[in-house]
């Protein structure tokens, strides 16, 4: 959630009367009438627009890589070329609800109350500070200046007063249909890829702001990485049955109501191979299901369809009165479709091969892992096929059955669950619409060495082509009928080591599952297995997924612009089989020594000691360095389309306008062996900023900037006195040195806060990341003083931060010689250090101004 590659660009005011018209008709509801806090509010018709764009999780690092590799044209063009880029930008939190909080009030956490996004530090600090500040922030400090939008990833709470456009983007699933919107207090759930909504919004906002010059905050949730909606459902696999799984399908029965599951095993105990067909009831979808019954095996099931291994079985509804069950069979490449049909009061119709969906031209050459079909509602038939195998992963294909064409469409790489990654064995795949063009994928996945199966499911993904072929491209869809839960940032920083281990469940899951384990019974485990987990710290992420404790496929990510086909890619081989970034600018160095931490909690937080070197093999013959770059691949290509978003609303925005161009905060991807963010550290905390406009000459400049900078930035360009006690902010404008300062005086020290929410979101916190991290406080220094260049971090951690004498651990860095801080200099607490830190800690306003001068040269 907060990658953020800060790309402040702020388009200076220099005045242009003849581009203040700004593109607008016509103001849907004008601003309601606001106690103005200065009375010398500007009224100057040369006031500029004042457009954030806000990008999610950007760290400077995967910026720069994009720039360089130009990847990301329209931003260069429109705004990098443009701007004073501020090279050493940096956020005091590195979480998204702080970091916005501090964007849009100028102050640090500790004086706005919002320290995290959970527990009872998150998004009600910020209403509680808007209570007791009177709405102290720049919406309301702008109401006589500016017509004042918000489009995208808020992140503080709902709607708060006196934006004038509010649309609120809610999921971190980008697809149409897959995350939902508030727009003016109506929720929706666009037909549009994610990136192209809030681009469109934005212009709808610009063309309706009437005469006032805009305000506008853009904040796509690119490069957030994308939430997986998949969860393990232990109880599901309980109920016994023998041999290997192979195939699964479930689908509803028409004369009960009730869901039925056909599972096809394999069984080798008499030498050759022996399929078995078992079927199972419940009344509930997704829960509730009865014992396993043995209904036969291949000579009785499916007499007359050949010896061929079993590859996928499918059961589609065509009608009230008919069951149609489809087969796969495959020996080699040579690949074959059964398909009969059960018609009511008639019986079984023979087994027949057929020709019309045998083909899979277009999927590739790896061994049939799985094959299902589904038919939704409107008639439109989707049929899925995937590839691999346990050592060279999996594909996913998909094509579909028009009725209105009769016809079906090529195979293509599957976009809607994305290039699946599934660690381990497939053993079962099966597709179940749900309602409107949504459907849910439940499998079956046996681990490496594991002599158990895991039962997978995601919550509701939306069909692409029901999608297009029931609504509009744009529309959106019934929100009423939309209750599936949107997974959220906790639901992807769940600790999946805790989740599963070999040792066995996790004392969570084997409560859900009503005290029974996983397995071929009920209340089982294998042989040797221990429901005693040994704990891994909840913060550290990267081992568990390198080593395949995580979620079995990865949503996709990559979409055109308009949505609805794959985008272009940064990889030279979409598939993920032996995957190699394409280019040494997009990989992750090999072997680099950042790649410092322990994951180990028995180990202490900070230790010297490292993982196996990153090109050891782990499970499934990958590298541990393959996720992590493939990861990052992820993050990158959702860039490709903020680069189109950013053209339109620049555009759209005209020449008069100040273009601050930043992140909320960084993202570690796998550097001293961490995920997300939260840190001190430079992946977690250094973010882009590029500032342009009128009578801003491009240029960079290394003065110690952060984030608190931008709100009294703003108010200086809207004409209003940054100063005034009003407004009472930690942080500086940049207008001066926008418009040709040197900067010297600037500040020489900016602090670093971060506190472990001490409310319980759902009494979760031993497996949730956001508990995982001690509280700190950090001082990071860029300055000249005592004749020498000081480029420095140092950091205390405590087991409580309103206690000085709580200090657990304590890391001093020197950037000059050691940028990818790797080597820890301290060598105990720092009193004079201790003592600035603690100072900072209550400053705030002009008060603040004044510590961030004060030095410790390194």
């Amino acid at each position: 959630m907060e990658t953020f590659k800060r790309l402040f660009r702020f388009l200076s005011a220099a005045i242009s009367l003849a581009n203040i018209a700004f593109l607008a008709t016509g103001r849907r509801g004008g601003a309601s009438a606001e106690r103005d806090t200065e009375a010398t509010a500007s009224s100057d018709p040369g006031t500029p627009n004042i457009l954030i764009f806000l990008i999610d999780d950007l760290d400077s690092t995967t910026f720069d890589q994009m720039l360089a590799a130009n990847q990301l044209p329209n931003i260069k063009s429109r705004i990098v070329d443009r701007s004073v880029h501020f090279s050493n930008t940096f956020v005091p939190g590195s979480i998204c609800s702080p970091s916005r909080a501090s964007i849009l009030t100028g102050k640090y956490s500790h004086n706005h109350g919002v320290w995290h996004v959970a527990g009872n530090e998150g998004p009600q600090k910020f209403k509680d500070y808007l209570a007791a500040t009177d709405d102290g922030y720049l919406p309301r400090w702008l109401s006589q200046t500016h017509y004042r939008a918000f489009i995208g990833k808020y992140h503080l709470g709902p709607r708060h007063p006196h934006w004038d456009f509010f649309s609120e983007v809610d999921g971190y699933d980008p697809r149409p249909g897959m995350y939902r919107t508030v727009e003016n207090g109506v929720t929706r759930r666009p037909n549009l890829y994610q990136t192209k909504y809030i681009g469109d919004t934005a212009k709808k906002a610009i063309s309706q702001s009437g005469n006032k010059p805009v305000f506008m905050v853009v904040s796509p949730l690119a490069t957030h990485v994308s939430i997986s909606n998949w969860g393990q459902r232990p109880a599901q696999a309980q109920a016994a049955f023998s041999g290997r799984p192979v195939a699964l399908s479930q689908f509803i029965q028409d004369d009960s109501g009730t869901w039925r599951q056909h599972l096809v095993t394999v069984d080798f105990s008499s030498g050759a191979p022996v399929y078995v067909w078992w079927d199972r009831d419940s009344p509930d979808r997704d829960s509730n299901w009865g014992d396993w019954r043995r209904v036969g095996d291949a000579a009785i099931v499916a007499p007359n369809t050949g010896n061929k291994a079993v590859v996928g079985w499918n059961v589609l509804l065509p009608s009230a009165t008919i069951k149609r069950q489809q087969l796969v069979r495959q020996a080699g490449a040579d690949v074959e479709f059964y398909a009969r049909d059960i018609v009511e009061g008639q019986g079984a119709k023979p087994w027949a091969l057929t020709t019309d969906e045998s083909t899979l031209n277009g999927t590739g050459s790896l061994p049939v892992a799985a094959w299902s079909a589904v038919t939704f509602p409107s008639g439109v038939i989707r049929q899925q096929v995937l590839r691999g195998n346990e050592t060279q992963g999996y594909v996913s294909y998909v094509r579909h059955y028009r009725p209105s064409t009769n016809q079906l469409t090529a195979w293509r790489l599957d976009p809607d669950w994305g290039e699946p990654v599934v660690f381990g064995t497939l053993c079962g795949f099966t597709v179940i619409p749900t309602k409107d063009a949504r459907y849910i994928i439940k499998l079956i996945v046996r681990r490496p060495g594991s002599t158990k199966y895991e039962w997978w499911q995601c919550s509701e993904q939306v069909d692409f082509m029901e999608l297009s072929a029931t609504t509009a491209v744009g529309a959106s869809l019934d929100e009423k009928g939309a209750g599936d839960k949107i997974p959220s940032e906790a639901d992807q920083y769940r600790d999946p080591a805790m989740r599963y281990r070999p040792q066995g469940i996790s004392q969570k899951d084997k409560a859900e599952a009503g005290g029974q384990g996983e397995g071929s019974s009920a209340g089982t485990t294998a042989a040797g297995d221990s429901l005693v987990i040994r704990p891994v710290h909840p913060y550290f992420l990267l081992r568990a997924f390198a080593e395949g404790n995580w979620s079995p496929v990865v949503t996709g990510q990559t979409y055109n612009y308009a949505g609805n086909i794959p985008a272009g890619s940064l990889r030279e081989n979409r598939e993920p089989n032996g995957f190699r970034p394409f280019s040494a600018q997009f990989d992750l160095p090999r072997t680099k020594p950042s790649f410092n931490r322990q994951a180990d909690v028995d180990l202490p937080f900070f230790s010297p000691q490292t993982w196996p070197d990153l090109t050891d093999p782990v499970q499934g013959n990958k590298q541990q360095q393959d996720y992590l770059s493939r990861l990052n691949l992820d993050r990158m290509e959702q860039l490709l389309s903020v680069d189109r978003m950013v053209a339109e609303v620049v555009d759209a925005a005209g020449s008069n306008t100040v273009i601050i161009f930043t992140s909320d905060n960084g993202h570690f991807g796998g550097q001293h062996r961490l995920g997300n963010k939260l840190t001190a550290h430079e992946e977690s905390v250094h973010v882009p900023l590029y500032i342009s406009g009128p009578g801003i000459a491009p240029r960079q400049m290394t003065q110690l900037v952060a984030n608190i900078d931008i709100a009294p930035t703003v108010i200086d360009y809207a004409g209003r006195s940054w100063t005034n006690p009003d407004f009472k902010v930690d942080g500086r404008s940049l207008r001066q040195m926008l418009e040709g300062a040197s900067g010297a005086n600037w500040r020489s020290s900016l602090l670093l806060e971060f506190h472990k929410p001490r409310g319980l979101p759902g009494g979760d916190s031993a497996t949730d990341w956001r508990f995982g991290l001690p509280d700190y406080l950090g001082l990071r220094q860029i300055h000249g003083g005592g004749g020498s260049a000081v480029n420095s971090l140092y950091v205390q951690y405590y087991s409580n931060i309103d206690n000085p004498g709580s200090v657990t651990e304590v890391e001093q860095y020197d950037l000059t010689t050691d940028p990818n801080q790797t080597d820890n200099l301290a060598t105990g607490q720092i009193g004079a250090i201790d003592q600035i830190l603690r100072d900072f800690y209550v400053a705030s306003g002009p008060a603040a101004r004044v510590q961030d001068t004060r030095v410790w040269p390194s």
